[in-house]
């Protein structure tokens, strides 16, 4: 099967990236070691123009088109001609390489998406797409800021084949924006289902507790809304216990703000380490050595580096929200915490508390889950069988 992967960023970029991206490097290289012909094609910064960029890794064909970031193209003119220019490049680019390809599986971002739809129309593919949902970039993004775009993605929802969310706390969410902005709107076909996590953290060992420092490690973009380093930070602030430390791991939009917030504050400043975007082996080191692993979020779908520390064995405190606690249950393989600084300073010093056996019971309570639901090469067949059926159908 010729299977091509698609999203803006990815990790062979070495580029800042989120779990999306990592879970669908897990996936394509899966699918090659499975003997599949498997392409992944995103975008690379570029300051002049240049021809695309093929190379390989991991049995994966990588394509890089190139990103214009021009001075000149803030101006709404140019703007907009780069814009026409970028996607006659992209969807030319799609009939050379993939015109005969039999799936492309693309994230959940607008334009590329709504591109590879318009393309596939245009061009009269017989190229099976499926849509990966593992968040609310197309409301709270794309549709908050440009409702003009609301009949485009209507388009897309529309002639998409397949739609497949992470896990069902991330469906239910999906549908209830979809209900406030589109009205008798059906898929034509639903997918439940995620790949897992990479066997070098499965492979991977939890040391926290032996450390003389109780270290708290979460990984997350610094974005301007859901992820909440900021009043993880304010409850690690007011808990204020000397033998601790917070490590933050990630970038974003917020990320200067909150490190100088902790720079002023004289526990903060000497406690809490930013450390910024890491690679996966980087973020594999801060698990296993870490004594609990802690997301502090206002949503979220099915979490990369939730279900990365699970498969490590690190205690997990997260947040109550949808769609963490539809696959969290509290106590059994995590702690549930309400998003409140009364409720996570109360959470903290209950796993600073915690004894050596009931931290390790947690262990492998989450290590039993991770390896049920979150094993690569069970999960990528699964995910071949649905691709056959739909290429068939």
């Amino acid at each position: 099967m010729k299977i091509l992967f698609y999203s803006s960023k990815s990790t062979y970029s070495g580029k800042s990236f989120g779990g999306a991206e990592r879970s669908m490097t897990v996936m394509a290289e899966a699918m090659a070691n499975m003997g599949h012909d498997v392409h992944f094609l995103s975008g690379r910064d570029n300051v002049r123009f240049a021809r695309a960029v093929r190379t390989k890794g991991n049995g994966v064909e990588i394509h890089f088109l190139p990103v214009f970031k021009f001075f000149f193209l803030r101006f709404d003119l140019f703007r907009k001609f780069s814009e026409y220019i970028r996607r006659r490049i992209f969807q030319n680019y799609l009939s050379k390489e993939f015109h005969d390809f039999d799936i492309v599986y693309a994230y959940n971002e607008y334009p590329g998406l709504f591109q590879i739809v318009e393309w596939r129309v245009k061009s009269r593919s017989r190229i099976k797409i499926v849509y990966r949902v593992a968040g609310l970039y197309l409301f709270e993004t794309s549709l908050e800021f440009h409702p003009n775009l609301k009949n485009k993605i209507e388009f897309l929802l529309m002639e998409v084949d397949l739609v497949n969310f992470n896990s069902v706390g991330m469906r239910e969410l999906f549908f209830k924006k979809i209900s406030k902005y589109f009205h008798g709107l059906n898929f034509r076909n639903e997918l439940l289902l995620d790949v897992g996590v990479k066997s070098s953290f499965a492979n991977k060992q939890w040391l926290g507790f032996d450390k003389s420092v109780f270290t708290l490690v979460m990984v997350a973009k610094f974005g301007a809304y859901a992820k909440r380093q900021d009043l993880l930070i304010e409850a690690f602030g007011k808990w204020a216990k000397d033998d601790t430390r917070l490590i933050l791991l990630g970038d974003g939009p917020r990320f200067e703000e909150l490190n100088q917030v902790c720079n002023s504050h004289v526990f903060l400043s000497t406690h809490v380490e930013f450390q910024g975007f890491v690679d996966s082996e980087q973020i594999v080191n801060e698990l296993t050595t870490a004594s609990v692993f802690c997301l502090c979020t206002d949503s979220e779908g099915l979490s990369k580096s939730i279900a990365e520390a699970m498969s490590i064995g690190v205690p997990l405190l997260v947040s109550n929200v949808s769609a963490i606690n539809t696959y969290i249950t509290n106590n059994e393989n995590g702690i549930l915490v309400d998003n409140t600084v009364e409720a996570w300073v109360l959470a903290l010093d209950k796993m600073y508390n915690a004894s050596k056996q009931e931290l390790e019971a947690l262990s492998e309570r989450e290590i039993a889950y991770a390896k049920e639901h979150f094993d690569v090469e069970i999960n990528a067949k699964k995910y071949i069988e649905a691709f056959e059926s739909l290429v068939q159908s």
